[in-house]
């Protein structure tokens, strides 16, 4: 990112953080999240207007507590470095202990149980369901995520690996069958696929391709006592996650 850009992007986040400190004894705070559609859970409009599933899991939340909660939206890579380095940033959302270990060293990081339990793996085209991984040739996944479950055979180049911009240029690709899988949150992927390409079909998902849960935490390096609280929130308000999970389409348990 251009220096310039650097600055206009830590003055904003300054701004908000001053504002939350300024407003009722720290009741309003800063979540720092990742600008990507990543519908239904959780997307950022063209005005910054953070919306899905998390957020009304997180308001809900802030709700009950009598917490303000202000959003602020920043590409993935840029999040995380404001985050670490700037501390301006009261949370980040999502998060998750297993997540940039190296860049996190040295921090310390409360963590959420999880707001979102999700999968990620292989969707293909109907006909290539079942096809053993050693048949696939080409992976396709969007750029900055990376494929953990096939680091081998990536490693060993048994499989390349082809990136896109967007995760409806990614289901694109895959259903011009330009790459034999693409590697993809299955709740985003079937979202996409239905509300965006109209191809609800177009793509499924292959079980018996390696496959990962994906689990989103909220993390704060200054407020474990509000970390904690959002935990019990969560295990007290199962019922109401329910209900928005369904509102949402987002399947019950992970598909194994």
């Amino acid at each position: 990112m251009p220096p310039l850009a650097k600055s206009l992007v830590a003055i904003a986040i300054a701004g908000y953080a001053l504002a939350a400190q300024a407003a009722d004894g720290q009741r309003t705070f800063t979540i720092g999240v990742e600008n990507l559609q990543y519908a239904p859970l959780f997307t950022t409009s063209q005005g910054n207007e953070y919306n899905g599933f998390a957020r009304e899991v997180l308001d809900a939340f802030a709700q009950e507590q009598g917490y303000t909660f202000r959003y602020v939206p920043l590409p993935v890579q840029r999040l995380l470095t404001v985050y670490l380095q700037d501390n301006n940033l009261d949370f980040k959302f999502p998060d998750n202990p297993a997540w940039q270990v190296q860049r996190k060293a040295g921090y310390e990081i409360a963590y959420s149980a999880p707001l979102i339990v999700s999968l990620e793996g292989a969707m293909v085209l109907p006909r290539n369901k079942g096809k053993p991984l050693n048949k696939l040739h080409s992976l396709g996944t969007v750029l900055g995520f990376t494929p953990h479950p096939y680091h081998t055979p990536l490693q060993a180049h048994r499989l390349s690996l082809t990136t896109a911009p967007s995760f409806e240029g990614l289901l694109r690709h895959a259903l011009a069958g330009h790459v034999d899988a693409i590697y993809i949150n299955i709740d985003v992927g079937r979202h996409l696929l239905a509300d965006q390409l109209d191809r609800p079909d177009g793509l499924v998902f292959d079980p018996d391709l390696p496959h990962a849960p994906s689990n989103f935490s909220l993390s704060s390096r200054r407020h474990a006592d509000v970390i904690e609280q959002f935990t019990r929130f969560l295990q007290r308000q199962r019922p109401l996650l329910q209900q928005l999970r369904a509102k949402y389409k987002i399947v019950d348990q992970p598909i194994t």
